[in-house]
């Protein structure tokens, strides 16, 4: 019996789906399968139903997953204890970040703890905030960067700031040329937005929905990358933060006005998994987060004051305040 067989056991149980624990596990499925089958030979019980919605645990599973969770996070905390009584950030740190910040901000953060912990391995996923938070919830990473996460009564989280929203276009469209746009100019545009479960896509409709209006999201997709270029090309407008389009606005490729009357705003926080344990690797990752966040902001990918914070993992984040985006820079 394996440590790695284990989590991946513990991953296909929590997300009930071998193809979705698969992907967050980033494993190849029939390797997955593989792994499980050669646990369940082993221990000579099955441990899941399996039927087509998906699998779930059967008794045998039940049991064998409540002592797991609890070996697993005691192998965590003691792995946490002998790095912590050395001093010296050891081990590796999975690190989660939301595909908007982008490649400047990743590689600046890795070259960064590269340079401080040479012996400490970082590991880095991106993904929507959504991902990031079920990733959290399940102990798949370490620390996270999620924007507006929908309930954070379970994630040890710190405000880092407020973040404001704008419509994006092509460069050249009136409706993006302006420093500011009403967000009833929204309405009947067509809309590039992700696929659902997307907070941010949440927050717009239910604001289109307390003014009674309607909203037409014409594509759907999950690469914000796909979506980036949709609209450069023209076939419709998007709505993010500043910082995920502040390097192609740089180059001339996009543009984007801040949406007003009312300012769309989402708050963006540093989280910690409420199942790892926060090694002393973790501790140092979340201070060069806040360094790097700051300096995202004087670089005018965020502008404004940041939030006072206290240290993580602090339950209560000290009231942050909202960050107004740069403006264009055409």
């Amino acid at each position: 019996m394996e440590i790695r067989q284990l989590r991946y056991f513990m991953t296909v149980a929590e997300l009930k789906s071998f193809s979705r624990a698969s992907s967050t596990a980033h494993i190849a499925q029939p390797a997955l399968s593989r792994q499980i089958r050669k646990l369940e030979e082993e221990l000579g019980v099955p441990l899941f139903d399996r039927d087509g919605r998906g699998v779930t645990l059967n008794p045998a599973g039940q049991e064998f997953y409540s002592r797991i969770s609890t070996l697993m996070q005691d192998l965590h905390q003691v792995k946490a204890d002998v790095q912590a009584s050395r001093k010296v950030p050891l081990g590796e740190v999975t690190l989660a970040v939301p595909q908007q910040l982008g490649s400047r901000f990743i590689a600046n953060v890795v070259t960064k703890f590269r340079a401080q912990y040479s012996r400490a391995k970082l590991k880095v996923v991106d993904g929507w905030s959504s991902q990031i938070c079920e990733w959290l919830e399940f102990g798949r990473v370490d620390v996270g960067i999620v924007c507006d996460p929908k309930d954070r009564g379970e994630l040890r989280s710190q405000q880092v700031f407020l973040e404001e929203l704008y419509l994006v276009g092509a460069v050249g469209d009136p409706l993006v040329s302006q420093k500011d746009c009403p967000f009833d100019n929204i309405a009947g545009l067509p809309l590039i937005m992700p696929d659902r479960p997307s907070r941010l896509r949440d927050r717009v409709e239910a604001e289109a929905l307390k003014r009674d209006m309607n909203i037409t999201v014409d594509v759907e997709l999950d690469s914000i990358g796909a979506i980036k270029e949709l609209v450069r090309c023209g076939h419709g407008y998007s709505i993010m933060s500043f910082t995920a389009v502040s390097q192609e606005i740089e180059r001339g490729e996009l543009a984007a006005a801040r949406i007003v009357q009312p300012f769309i705003s989402r708050p963006v926080v540093i989280a910690i998994s409420p199942k790892a344990s926060v090694s002393l690797l973790s501790k140092k990752l979340i201070e060069l987060l806040n360094s790097e966040l700051e300096a995202h902001m004087r670089d005018s990918c965020w502008m404004g004051p940041g939030a006072d914070r206290g240290p993580l993992p602090a339950v209560t984040p000290a009231a942050p305040r909202r960050i107004a985006a740069a403006q264009n820079r055409a």
